[in-house]
């Protein structure tokens, strides 16, 4: 189920780091549990999160933003680089 979530989202592998506060305790204790029922911490926050934005996105699917595309190389726009693009033509 959440890998359609994943794909009709636009989401693919993580690549950001999302950092947050929280008590040792709490985290050791999800951390162990996590552990217990053979699941990595990190995945079930990113589940979580999939589960929510889907739950809260269900009547409006534009409201979630899609992940950028690569930029394409700007072209040289320096004096310098614009003398080398002319010398080799």
């Amino acid at each position: 189920m959440l890998v359609a979530i994943v794909d009709s989202l636009g989401f693919g592998m993580p690549d950001v780091t999302f950092t947050f506060r929280v008590d040792a305790p709490l985290k050791e204790a999800f951390s162990s549990i996590a552990k217990a029922n053979h699941r990595n911490a990190s995945l079930l926050l990113r589940d979580y999160m999939l589960q929510y934005v889907s739950a809260h996105t269900a009547e409006e699917p534009a409201a979630v933003p899609k992940r950028p595309r690569a930029k394409a190389a700007k072209p040289a726009t320096t004096r310098a680089a614009k003398r080398k693009v002319r010398s080799v033509a």
